[in-house]
């Protein structure tokens, strides 16, 4: 919550400097990692909106968010499948190199494995 509290001080600052913004509708967005920075920035916007009336906040938009990181990067798999990007074997299961957040965990503990099978 740190890097929101900064944001909120500089928006704070910002319209303390320029006051004929201060109605205008504001959206807030990001991508990637913004999925945790943003939220986090809108809800202290809100509460500092009950006692103060600063921020005329209409909204966010994630594109592409990181919301949590071993469901994101362990969703990969299913993803490309249903998206016909990779394919099943024989026995049901998709054999694939893509999941960087157990290659790091195995890498990390010593043990290496670079490929994974998945099943429907």
């Amino acid at each position: 919550m740190c890097l929101a509290r900064d944001n909120l001080i500089f928006l704070q600052r910002w319209f303390d400097k320029f006051p004929q913004y201060r109605h205008t509708v504001l959206f807030i967005t990001g991508e990637s990692y913004s999925g945790n920075y943003v939220p986090q920035l809108a809800k202290l916007m809100i509460q500092f909106n009950e006692n103060h009336k600063l921020f005329n906040l209409k909204g966010v938009a994630l594109g592409n968010p990181v919301l949590e990181f071993s469901t994101d990067f362990n969703s990969r798999a299913e993803y490309f499948w249903s998206h016909g990007l990779i394919s099943e074997t024989g026995d049901g299961t998709a054999s694939v190199d893509l999941n960087p957040s157990d290659k790091r965990s195995s890498f990390e503990s010593g043990i290496l494995s670079l490929k994974r099978s998945y099943r429907r």
